[in-house]
């Protein structure tokens, strides 16, 4: 269970950190999609740039947990066909 917790605190500590930065650098507010502006706004485009500057983020914290998790699991992949001993076979007969 430990473990698994602490696999787990990445991405939410990478989201911690991005959220901090966002509003501390950009400004942007992160506790929504909407500035409090336009939360009960009706739709328009103003809304709708509205919430393209707030998406971003987690979109963003998504892929980098995607593209980690895929990255981990490409290379403990590589990493077992690279010990397999047909490979070694091969090698050594084409050199």
């Amino acid at each position: 269970v430990a473990v698994s917790m602490v696999r787990e605190m990445g991405p939410f500590m990478t989201a911690l950190i991005l959220m901090w930065l966002a509003f501390s650098k950009l400004g942007i507010t992160v506790t929504g999609l909407f500035s409090p502006e336009y939360v009960d706004a009706p739709w328009s485009a103003a809304r709708a740039v509205d919430l393209g500057k707030h998406i971003w983020l987690p979109i963003v914290i998504l892929g980098l947990d995607g593209t980690a998790r895929l990255a981990r699991i490409m290379r403990a992949n590589l990493m077992d066909e690279l010990k397999d001993e047909v490979l070694r076979i091969d090698y050594w007969r084409r050199n």
